[in-house]
């Protein structure tokens, strides 16, 4: 399951600031993202002015990433928007993915099946690939 978070640095002359924001859709991940830019923009002296050499602005694959610095240089934020996946949902996904394996002879079966091939028994169990120790 694929899912965007957004990462908002500020490093303001006055504070600190880190938000993380976790969303199921890209469009809500970006919006938040532009949201946490013009909050800082709003922060920042003189309307909002960016040192242009020092900040950047770049959308790829959709994702969007902030980086800006006040003119003054006291005043920083980096935001970023990242697509992940659950460190752990490959490992799940294998941990629970089946074999069926034969009552009789043990074959094993990749595929679903109601008979084994190898002896004419009827007789099949739906395994666990985990508990097979099979990853």
């Amino acid at each position: 399951m694929k899912f965007y978070t957004v990462l908002a640095n500020f490093d303001m002359a006055s504070s600190s600031e880190r938000e993380v924001k976790t969303f199921l859709k890209q469009e809500n991940a970006n919006k938040f993202a532009e949201e946490k830019w013009k909050e800082f923009l709003d922060c920042i002296p003189r309307g909002g002015a960016l040192d242009e050499e020092f900040s950047d602005y770049k959308e790829q694959d959709e994702l969007l990433y902030f980086y800006g610095t006040s003119e003054d240089g006291e005043n920083f934020a980096t935001i970023s928007v990242f697509e992940d996946t659950f460190a752990d949902e490959e490992q799940e996904k294998k941990e629970n993915d089946f074999v069926y394996l034969c009552n009789e002879c043990d074959e094993l079966y990749e595929d679903e099946t109601e008979v084994c091939d190898r002896c004419p028994s009827e007789s099949i169990r739906v395994v666990s690939r985990g508990d097979m120790g099979m990853f």
